[in-house]
């Protein structure tokens, strides 16, 4: 793909390589989805000392780019149930000083599908997101106007899109037109243009609908520019989330974030948005999305939904971004590389200096999640 850089900067000028574009036998030397953005912000924001002395694995473990003279880290991204990690069963765990996982509910199935990884190798540490600078949205509720509401679906298509697209039909048809819906969906961000097939029809389809825009990829800085624009995200997720960093963009561009409580995703939201159990079917998953869809627009205007929208950007620009997440990164680093140099916890020197340290932001310490009505 010709928007995959082999070489980056980091915030303090030094040059890098990622494993996943460094070498082809990497599996994802053309791929820049999520696991490749984390790989790339975490380089960018963590100092080359203090990286350097690790083999740094994110999801897809390659013995031949591995460095034997350091110690590895693994950064489990994906699904407890992908081949890709059978490597770490029957003792495999051993040859890594610390598993990552990027929410609890990623470990806790990590735990419970046996792969006997003693706890004192295990972490959770949550994905990052680049902020969204800039909320250029449209004001609803305005009488007289005729804006639109902007609808944004932004992963892959076996994730939910059909659900999303027949909800939005329904709606259309039934109740109201006063939306449009952007679909930014494809496999081709990973390099797997194969795996659209399946979909084709499907994207044939949106092409004729007029209140459809499919944009089947795009540089992750401009989504988050049209993220600032969107009003409702939605993922009527089919498929266990890990994490969703997604969702993240989505809460910190202020979006109302409509989600399945599928996977991690009730995690990932912090309970800000509108999080609803799977209904059973496909029929019935179409029917209480429209509903849930119906309901947002509605509603949106409402002093209680604006407050939300705003309590839900602070809470990830604090806890999302990777303003803190390096920050996260450096001091868990260097902490680790004392211990295995032999020092003591006493020993053991923050990185962060003082006046660099997080501000604390107003935030409320459970999110408030909007009941829809029927």
């Amino acid at each position: 793909m010709s928007d995959i850089q082999r070489e980056y900067e980091d915030s303090w000028g030094d040059k890098f390589t990622i494993p996943q574009h460094s070498n082809e036998v990497h599996p994802a030397y053309n791929s820049l989805g999520g696991s490749e953005l984390y790989t790339i912000n975490l380089f960018k924001h963590v100092p080359k000392e203090v990286r350097e002395g690790f083999n740094i694995v994110v999801s897809r473990y390659v013995p031949e780019l591995i460095d034997d003279s350091k110690p590895s880290i693994l950064i489990c991204q994906d699904l407890y149930n992908d081949p890709m990690y059978d490597h770490l069963r029957d003792g495999g765990h051993e040859k890594f000083e610390r598993i990552v996982f990027v929410s609890h509910w990623q470990r806790e199935m990590f735990q419970r599908y046996n792969y006997a990884i003693p706890l004192e190798k295990i972490l959770t540490v949550h994905n990052a997101i680049m902020p969204v600078l800039e909320l250029d949205k449209l004001e609803m509720g305005v009488e007289g106007s005729d804006a639109k509401f902007r609808i944004a679906y932004t992963s892959t298509p076996q994730r939910g899109l059909a659900v999303l697209l027949e909800a939005c039909r329904l709606l259309f048809e039934q109740r109201r037109q006063d939306f449009e819906v952007d679909v930014y969906s494809s496999f081709k961000i990973y390099g797997f243009e194969k795996n659209d097939e399946p979909f084709l029809p499907l994207f044939e389809k949106m092409k004729d609908t007029e209140w459809i825009n499919h944009i089947e990829h795009m540089e992750n800085a401009d989504l988050r520019r049209e993220l600032g624009k969107t009003h409702i995200w939605c993922l009527p997720s089919i498929w266990e989330e890990t994490s969703c960093m997604a969702m993240m963009e989505a809460m910190h561009a202020g979006c109302l974030n409509i989600a399945c409580a599928y996977g991690a995703l009730p995690e990932t939201s912090a309970g800000f948005g509108i999080i609803y159990d799977t209904p059973p079917t496909p029929e019935t998953h179409i029917q209480r999305l429209a509903g849930l869809l119906d309901h947002a627009m509605t509603t949106y205007s409402m002093d209680g939904t604006k407050d939300m929208m705003n309590f839900e950007r602070a809470y990830a620009d604090r806890f999302y971004t990777w303003r803190t997440r390096g920050r996260q990164w450096q001091a868990l680093l260097s902490s680790l590389k004392a211990q295995l140099e032999g020092a003591t916890e006493a020993e053991v020197k923050s990185p962060i200096k003082e006046e660099e340290s997080i501000k604390e932001v107003e935030v409320p310490t459970v999110g408030v999640n909007v009941t829809p009505v029927n």
